[in-house]
């Protein structure tokens, strides 16, 4: 298996994730006919050993374990909600690159892109806001989709990362 290994507490774990895309994705490959919940707790130790943030596996199993509703929601979006008047919302990309999206009073008003950080100009006034989501934001953004929503099998597995296409492969 692909990986690395994963301090938890000072202790190196001799534990190795099935795949670790771009160090900061981790998927956790499955191929059973029932869900068990040891593979939540297998991935949640995943990611709390190796500090990774992003568990979307998780959450689908859970949704799909427990047939509860599953929405996605965009870190950006997440990330401008609380903010008034036009903010850049950015999150770092690859090495020197950002995802960048304008927002006007927590709604967006352009697209994503992915531009080199030391090429961001922002318009005069204004902001640019560059944090980690909120997760209370990140319930705002989701909670319209989920309201009344059901459980949903073909929506839980269809459930993606909304990837950016970004510069082409430098050499070097």
């Amino acid at each position: 298996a692909h990986g690395r290994p994963m301090r938890d507490g000072g202790i190196i774990s001799q534990h190795r994730a099935d795949l670790i895309v771009e160090n900061a994705v981790i998927l956790e490959l499955k191929s059973v006919d029932r869900f068990d919940p040891v593979f939540d707790a297998q991935l949640l130790t995943y990611l709390r050993c190796t500090g990774l943030r992003v568990g979307l596996a998780a959450a689908k199993a859970i949704a799909y374990a427990r047939r509860l509703p599953i929405a996605g929601a965009s870190s950006l979006q997440a990330i401008a909600l609380e903010e008034p008047g036009v903010v850049y919302a950015a999150t770092e990309a690859r090495r020197g690159e950002l995802f960048v999206q304008p927002f006007r009073d927590g709604a967006p008003s352009g697209p994503v892109q992915v531009i080199l950080a030391a090429d961001l100009r922002l318009p005069e006034g204004a902001r640019l806001v560059r944090r980690p989501p909120r997760a209370a934001a990140v319930a705002r953004v989701c909670l319209p989709r989920l309201r009344g929503a059901s459980y949903d099998a073909v929506a839980c597995f269809a459930l993606a990362p909304d990837y950016v296409q970004g510069f082409p492969a430098r050499g070097g």
